[in-house]
């Protein structure tokens, strides 16, 4: 059995792939553009950074959000190729595996599908963002990658016994936000935290600088 078909490819990358396909000629040519120019003249080891660079090239006419789970997805296509003949049969097993989809297949995918394939073929040909993807790859062997970060700030009224009343005080409840790749999936976690947390988890970072 193919590695790829091991995987349910249209359940962990339907998303992606459907992006790619309803780009226009135009901004699909920008896209790659963007990526041969960031990864072959300055280059960032990071994907989110990546991710960022393109948008801006595109003129944020694409959702960071997106172009990142596109980056994500060809950071584990490329992964697969040591273990294929070619990239031509990378191409074909996960065009074989979308079609064999019956219960969830994408019709955005079924009606462009030579597209699809054609547009597959190019982003899986770029060697400056091969081997940006696999310097990435080997400083971020960990089963967490960090994505970003965001504080959530909620005011809450404390009352007296007398529930009736005016709030006596009001409280300031943090919450951090974190967000992580795991597997190529986006995740979060989120932890509260008052005022000595948040200057201590600040006195850690200085002391990594």
């Amino acid at each position: 059995m193919s590695i790829i078909r091991d995987i349910d490819i249209l359940e962990r990358y339907k998303k992606p792939f459907e992006i790619i396909c309803e780009f226009t000629e135009n901004t699909f040519n920008q896209f790659v553009n963007a990526l041969i120019e960031i990864t072959k003249v300055n280059p960032v080891l990071s994907l989110e950074a990546l991710s960022a660079r393109i948008a801006e090239q595109l003129n944020n006419d694409v959702k960071r959000e997106e172009i990142l789970d596109i980056i994500i997805t060809l950071t584990n296509l490329y992964s697969l190729l040591p273990y294929t003949p070619n990239k031509t049969d990378l191409i074909e097993n996960i065009s074989q595996s979308l079609e064999d989809e019956k219960d969830n297949r994408s019709e955005i995918i079924k009606n462009k599908f030579a597209i699809f394939k054609d547009r597959l073929k190019k982003l899986l040909d770029i060697n400056s963002l091969a081997v940006i993807i696999k310097a990435i790859t080997i400083l971020r062997e960990s089963t967490n990658l960090f994505s970003n970060a965001r504080v959530l700030t909620d005011v809450r009224p404390i009352f007296d016994v007398e529930v009736t009343n005016k709030p006596v005080l009001f409280a300031i409840m943090s919450t951090l936000k974190l967000s992580y790749v795991v597997d190529g999936q986006l995740k979060e976690f989120f932890v509260s935290m008052d005022e000595s947390d948040i200057n201590f988890l600040i006195e850690v970072f200085e002391q990594t600088r």
